[in-house]
């Protein structure tokens, strides 16, 4: 099976600040407001054990690709270079094929990337058909339980990687990795977001939801397009384009269920192989 990455600039490399290696939300980090002594604890939805294993089948659903999005920092002495990417994921095969995610809780981590959370673990990339860890070095869950159960997921990428801007003709900056933040799980009262600073892209804890024949934690990622979708340019399909991602988080199993959507279109799901 053949796969490859179609990457969009969404923005030019800007010059920021270094972010601090604490909580990057925009949001405070105040104390629970849902009541879980019903439903047990977040992180009894969210299994970190050194060991842990899930199994994703991935179905894709023609003719929509799965998008991507990413907000990366590279560094750049006392600042970054902050780059937006969007993308797809291509394939040549035909929509029956399958496709399977397999990951692993490989070791505990201290510091997981920039980032030095109180809880961390390094995961373990056993199968990726798709190649949407490709080009990472490293994944990581930067965990806090401080005020509130809060999960990043925290990836670096290589100097050699594709888009670094290192490669390209804007110069060199340097050789240190890059990497990228993306707020995750979360405990909090239903309806709530978090997102970083600046950032078109959020997770919203919806409450509580029956998928699979279980309790789960329902949030929704949802990443917002270009101001003018109306006027993107046909030939590169829906990148840049709106889309949300549903997640289902089963109590002593973890994520169970994630449906991803452009507009009304199902475009990708992946399904715990229990």
């Amino acid at each position: 099976m053949k796969h490859c990455w179609l990457l969009v600039l969404c923005a030019l490399f800007v010059l920021v600040s270094v972010l601090s290696c604490g909580d990057n939300s925009s949001a405070q980090n105040n104390t629970n407001g849902y009541d879980f002594r019903q439903i047990g604890l977040p992180q009894d939805y969210f299994p970190i054990a050194v060991g842990t294993e899930w199994q994703y089948d991935i179905e894709l659903f023609p003719p929509k690709d799965p998008l991507t999005h990413e907000i990366k920092f590279w560094p750049e002495g006392n600042s970054e270079i902050v780059q937006e990417v969007s993308g797809r994921l291509l394939f040549t095969d035909s929509a029956t094929e399958e496709f399977k995610l397999v990951l692993k809780v490989k070791k505990t981590a201290a510091e997981q990337g920039p980032l030095k959370y109180p809880i961390g673990v390094e995961l373990e990339v056993l199968q990726d058909d798709l190649g949407i860890y490709e080009w990472c070095d490293q994944v990581f869950f930067a965990v806090t339980n401080h005020g509130r159960y809060f999960v990043n997921l925290v990836k670096t990428y290589s100097p050699d990687s594709p888009g670094c801007p290192s490669r390209g003709s804007w110069g060199s900056w340097g050789t240190e990795p890059g990497h990228s933040i993306k707020p995750y799980f979360f405990g909090e009262e239903p309806g709530t977001g978090l997102g970083l600073e600046n950032s078109n892209e959020s997770v919203v804890f919806v409450g509580m939801a029956s998928k699979n024949n279980r309790q789960c934690l329902h949030f929704t990622r949802v990443v917002e397009g270009n101001a003018d979708e109306a006027r993107l340019d046909s030939s590169a399909g829906d990148i840049g384009r709106s889309f949300t991602e549903d997640m289902w988080f089963a109590k002593g199993v973890g994520l169970i269920k994630l449906e991803q959507r452009v507009g009304d279109s199902l475009t990708m799901t992946w399904t715990l192989k229990e």
